[in-house]
């Protein structure tokens, strides 16, 4: 099969971790000019976590460079505090309340739109979550990270994906079977997760996602990559760190130069598979 272009989606959870406000910004400042310089401007996705972070109030020069670039913008609701049942309504009301303000602030500031993308914190898939999801709207979602788990920041389980294997294309599904990776049908759009973080960078983890596409006949390669603004400072969060912030780096050029990978943001994906 001949392979088509490989797309690579640069994902930012915006999980900021840091009281500092001012280095939050510079965080950001700095992911934009790097952007900037390696051709991910236009193409890059942020998930917002303005529940925690309150973004559209101290971070809006971000907001308003990232529209201007017509980078993706969706929320990212860390709803893991509410782990131990997952009630409905309290999740309705907190991801509700995220969306409101985020897209009051688009309205706002002459950018009317409705928010369609959205990526649990933690990665966290339960079907209430998804169920409230489905009622706000939300289209398109991106939590489920082959050949993984992980517990959240309250040591519940937040996912369990260690069945489903790497190299799946993004799929449709409703909210009970968000593990039905081969479903073609329901009202979400999923866009799976290749790789969480920038440490650790695994090129032989890239081979085999497209190992997987090409033995599977996917002819248009999604590749995704989840990382945060805190990686880029250091341990302690104090600055930013040059070592953290050449190993970003390194990821974008090295995929692009070793795979010939272009870069997408999501909503260029949600056009490309007709969604």
């Amino acid at each position: 099969m001949k392979r088509r272009e490989i797309k690579f989606l640069v994902t930012v959870d915006c999980d900021l971790r840091t009281d500092d406000v001012a280095l939050r910004q510079e965080s950001l400042d700095v992911l934009l000019g790097v952007f900037a310089q390696t051709g991910v401007s236009g193409h890059a996705t942020w998930f917002l976590n303005e529940n925690d972070f309150a973004i559209t109030k101290n971070h809006e020069s971000f907001l308003k460079e990232a529209l201007r670039r017509g980078d993706s913008l969706g929320l990212h609701d860390h709803v893991d505090p509410f782990s131990d049942d997952y009630d409905k309504a309290i999740l309705r009301d907190f991801c509700r309340r995220s969306k409101e303000s985020v897209e009051a602030w688009l309205a706002a500031n002459g950018a009317p739109r409705t928010i369609a993308l959205h990526r649990n914190g933690c990665l966290a898939q339960h079907e209430n979550i998804y169920d409230v999801l489905r009622e706000l709207g939300y289209p398109v979602l991106s939590d489920v990270y082959p050949e993984h788990t992980f517990p959240n920041h309250k040591q519940n389980l937040s996912f369990d994906n260690r069945h489903i294997p790497v190299g799946i294309p993004p799929y449709r599904h409703d909210a009970a079977n968000w593990q039905d990776y081969r479903s073609t049908a329901g009202c979400f759009l999923h866009i799976p997760v290749m790789y969480m973080f920038v440490r650790e960078w695994d090129y032989g983890l890239v081979d085999r996602w497209l190992a997987a596409f090409e033995r599977d006949g996917v002819e248009d390669p999604v590749l995704v990559w989840l990382f945060h603004p805190y990686e880029i400072m250091n341990k302690a969060k104090t600055e930013i760190s040059p070592e953290n912030l050449a190993a970003m780096r390194a990821i974008i050029k090295g995929m692009a130069e070793r795979y010939g990978a272009t870069f997408a943001s999501m909503d260029e994906i949600v056009r490309q598979v007709g969604a």
